[in-house]
């Protein structure tokens, strides 16, 4: 039985089941990081220590918060990450300090409430009752004060309002918040993009029951098919840039009966008669 579930893991699921199968039951190493994930975590480290310094009161020298980028952006650097076309370390680590002395200029005048807020909750159906037996977990960016949830992206190009609206991550965030306080929160996106000129969109948007129901659906969809052991590639534009293509390459695509697989690798054989999913 899964005993628990992430939005990322479901996004995972819908986006390559086969890609999922890799990453989080055969646990295989990928072959490279792609840098807008390396670069979107270290800008993420700096951004969080802002904002547990501004909800203690506090508002210390910005060169901290860039310090404290500077530092994750060299270590994650010291792995293989894949560049795009123009791309450097040297050059995204310029854009990053940009992008937070910017950063620095609009952080938020409301209360802060909590900051990185991790949950775990039941995945129950508002319109039935029903309670699947995994529950679903993840990590809260921002909470301010009125009951407003603020998610961050870093990005190369604007995000619309319909991706934002449609986003399963700000569904489930404001399921776990509901479920928490009884409250149905005010969700945002925060969209920080690296451009020459730094540039931030706060993107506000809404959810519903029924979009708890939808989530409790789907959810309860990805649940059925990873633990009957349904895996398969999806052949997309994605493939390009994909961290376990040459896994992809190697698949053999031979399944033995419900919940069991047989993946044979190069100079590497892996059997899982019973796949557990962590």
């Amino acid at each position: 039985m899964l005993e628990y579930i992430s939005v990322s893991q479901i996004n995972a699921y819908i986006g390559c089941s086969l890609k999922y199968k890799f990453k989080y039951i055969d646990k295989l190493s990928p072959a490279f990081t792609p840098s807008a994930l390396a670069f979107g975590s270290s800008v993420h480290a700096a951004i969080e220590w802002m904002h547990k310094l501004l909800m203690t009161g506090n508002r210390d020298d910005v060169l901290k918060a860039l310090s404290i980028f500077d530092a994750d952006w060299y270590a994650s650097c010291q792995g293989d990450i894949r560049f795009k076309s123009k791309e450097s370390q040297k050059s995204l680590k310029q854009i990053g300090l940009k992008m937070l002395k910017f950063y620095d200029e609009q952080l938020p005048e409301s209360k802060i409430v909590a900051v990185e807020q991790s949950f775990t909750v039941p995945i129950v159906d508002h319109s039935t009752g029903e309670t699947l037996d995994t529950s679903l977990y993840g990590i809260i960016d921002l909470v301010l004060e009125n009951h407003l949830i603020v998610d961050f992206k870093t990005a190369a190009k604007a995000l619309l309002a319909v991706d934002v609206d449609s986003s399963l991550q700000m569904t489930a965030y404001s399921y776990a918040y509901n479920y928490k306080t009884g409250q149905i929160p005010s969700l945002r996106i925060d969209a920080l993009y690296k451009t020459k000129e730094p540039k931030i969109d706060r993107i506000p948007t809404t959810r519903t029951e029924k979009d708890y129901v939808k989530l409790f659906n789907l959810a309860k969809a990805v649940i059925f098919a990873i633990e009957a052991g349904v895996f398969y590639p999806i052949s997309s534009w994605r493939c390009n840039d994909c961290e376990f293509k040459k896994y992809c390459w190697l698949w053999n695509g031979k399944v033995t009966g419900k919940g069991a697989d047989n993946v044979e690798y190069s100079n590497t054989r892996r059997t899982s008669a019973n796949p557990q999913v962590v």
